[in-house]
């Protein structure tokens, strides 16, 4: 069985009809978002990225952040 059924059913549902959308997934472990990206690439999306467990995501924005402030600073 599916880990994202729901999803892999009706992608449009979540992430809406335009295929060159930025998507960033997470989920508590990175597992279920790995998933959700083979059905997304899979159902013609192009800018899809996996950030992870929501301990990578975290860490991926705050790394983002600390880059926007040097560049600010």
């Amino acid at each position: 069985p599916s880990a994202c059924p729901t999803l892999a059913m009706d992608p449009t549902q979540f992430v809406g009809k335009s295929k060159d959308t930025p998507i960033v997934l997470y989920c508590r472990s990175g597992r279920r978002a790995v998933k959700a990206k083979e059905i997304l690439v899979g159902s013609g999306y192009t800018d899809v990225m996996n950030a992870g467990g929501y301990d990578d995501m975290m860490d991926l924005l705050k790394t983002k952040h600390a880059k926007e402030l040097a560049v600010q600073g």
